[in-house]
């Protein structure tokens, strides 16, 4: 009769076995919900920005330029894993009265400052705003 002596080392196999598997799927789950994270706060970013953008004065693509820009830059800077590509947020469009502006961005999700081994995940993002018809210059 062997009793427990032959069975004594299951547990520790099991678990050795086991262990990395739970603990690269919890991983997998942080990557993609920081992947997801970095997606919502660009499109929010990105859309903040097209709204600031479109209350510029009438035919100033300038200050409303600018407007965008900062509003991009104050939204993005609080997501810590999300990193502005070096490009920032470039809009387009006349800023007459009645017509579109679309502003469009990219930027990355920082993946690698989590443990180094999932690679960056770059991200573009862009939303379309109507200058108001009651702007003036």
């Amino acid at each position: 009769m062997s009793g427990r002596g032959g069975r004594s080392g299951q547990a520790l196999i099991e678990t050795a076995i086991t262990l990395p598997i739970m603990i690269a799927l919890f991983l997998g789950f942080l990557a993609v919900g920081l992947a997801v994270q970095g997606a919502v706060d660009l499109n929010t970013a990105v859309y903040l920005a097209t709204a600031s953008a479109v209350t510029a004065p009438a035919n100033a693509p300038a200050t409303g330029q600018a407007y965008a820009r900062a509003t991009y830059g104050y939204t993005v800077q609080h997501f810590n894993f999300l990193a502005d590509t070096g490009q920032s947020i470039t809009c387009t469009g006349s800023w007459i009265p009645g017509t579109p502006v679309r502003c469009s961005a990219q930027a990355e999700v920082l993946l690698s400052n989590t443990l180094g081994i999932v690679p960056n995940l770059p991200l573009s993002a862009s939303a379309t705003a109507t200058v108001p018809a009651y702007r003036s210059e």
